[in-house]
């Protein structure tokens, strides 16, 4: 009898729980400013208003054209997306801009997201959060804080934060590939801040992020072990130490990534600067990497760093390559002053920061099928395009990702 009763009254729980049937919802601006249903023939004008209205397991497809608001997934297990996430073109026209708006994150999973709460195929820009307190000043393009949303194809440019400029991540473990982090700023973290988080970072660009101290790309903090693969990192730059990545008392694994021509100031790490981390770093290459003002062009190891690094080349930073503590070499690695010629096929533009700019000969740029050309300052320019030179990210493919990453840097070059 009890048995029978109970099976009884889990039936009624079973039967009084919501079915959601899963749909299937537009958005299109130019409906605005008319309220719309969703539909496909009257879309709704916002995207958060889609949000609001969506149940478990829905798609929001959003038209191309630009949208003027901060949205919030509300913890919902749902997918919000561009029409089509493959075409760059798309990605590049379907803008969350929040320039001039009175909001603060452009994007926020902060309510326990998981990975069927996915983001694909957007532009975000214009979020400048870099007042008031934390959280409110942390991840203007994207905060996620105790969340693992999915986020694949965006592009976030142009946004500022004191922490995390692109995107700031907390006590949570999300997905996020195929994305380009370009030209954001931030105090600290100007692509990419984690904080006690294990995000897996895969297929992503980060080219021109701005840090006014450390991390001028990504920055790992307390707590933070990052699974960061094939992932590529040029021309960033810190103010002060970690031109491409800062890690602080954390233990990232970063495999197959190319760190180049990131800067960094008077703090010194190039491409990396390592405060109390234990990194492990594997079939990497760290090349033409500049520290200004102090010594580790490449990586610059404090006191108490337990470096790991393993069939990775570092060669051809300056002032030198690795500063600091030693690291424990795993096998496999060059670490040299001058690259195997193969190598000099990354260097696509003059390293230049205040005038003093890095610079290869003409006979090496030559011997690696590249052309030569100087101009009348103290400005020389390398170009050694690789045997493709449509492979923007060198990882010897030509895809979305080679012109995501030209349309992050599209415009005058600073």
């Amino acid at each position: 009898m009890f048995k029978r009763n109970y099976v009884l009254a889990l039936g009624i729980v079973l039967l009084s729980q919501p079915v959601y049937a899963q749909n299937t919802w537009f958005v299109d601006d130019d409906t605005c400013p008319g309220v719309g249903d969703g539909s496909n023939i009257n879309p709704f004008c916002s995207i958060q208003d889609a949000i609001d209205i969506a149940n478990i397991g829905d798609k929001i497809i959003v038209a191309l054209g630009t949208y003027r608001e901060a949205i919030d997934f509300l913890g919902k297990a749902i997918l919000v997306r561009s029409t089509d996430p493959a075409d760059p073109l798309v990605v590049l026209g379907t803008i969350i801009d929040l320039t001039g708006v009175n909001a603060l994150h452009a994007v926020q999973c902060v309510s326990g997201e998981g990975p069927d709460t996915m983001l694909s195929g957007f532009t975000i820009t214009g979020a400048d959060v870099s007042a008031g307190s934390f959280p409110d000043n942390a991840g203007g393009g994207m905060l996620i804080i105790g969340s693992s949303p999915t986020v694949t194809c965006c592009t976030f440019t142009g946004n500022i934060a004191q922490e995390g400029g692109g995107m700031y991540i907390e006590t949570g473990s999300p997905l996020v590939t195929n994305c380009v982090f370009g030209m954001n700023s931030a105090n600290f973290g100007g692509g990419v801040f984690v904080y006690n988080a294990t995000p897996m970072i895969t297929d992503c660009v980060f080219r021109r992020n701005v840090s006014a101290a450390t991390g001028g790309g990504f920055y790992n903090s307390a707590g933070a072990h990052s699974i960061i693969t094939d992932c590529t990192f040029e021309a960033n730059r810190a103010t002060s130490q970690g031109g491409g990545m800062y890690n602080f008392l954390s233990s990232p694994v970063i495999t197959g990534c190319t760190f180049v021509c990131n800067t960094a100031g008077f703090g010194g790490g190039g491409a990396m600067f390592n405060s109390t981390a234990n990194p492990i770093i594997a079939q990497c290459i760290f090349t033409t990497n500049v520290a200004t003002a102090d010594t580790g062009g490449a990586l610059f190891n404090s006191t108490g760093s337990t470096v790991g690094i393993v069939d990775s080349t570092i060669c051809e930073n300056v002032p030198d390559q690795i500063d600091g503590d030693p690291i424990t070499d795993g096998g496999g690695n060059i670490i040299n002053d001058i690259c195997p010629p193969p190598l000099k096929l990354i260097a696509t533009g003059a390293c230049c920061v205040d005038g003093n700019c890095l610079t290869l000969s003409a006979t090496d740029c030559g011997l690696a099928g590249g052309t030569y050309q100087g101009d009348d300052t103290d400005c020389v320019i390398v170009i050694c395009p690789a045997a493709c030179p449509s492979d923007i990210n060198g990882d010897g493919n030509i895809n979305v990702t080679d012109l995501l990453a030209l349309l992050a840097a599209w415009g005058a070059c600073p």
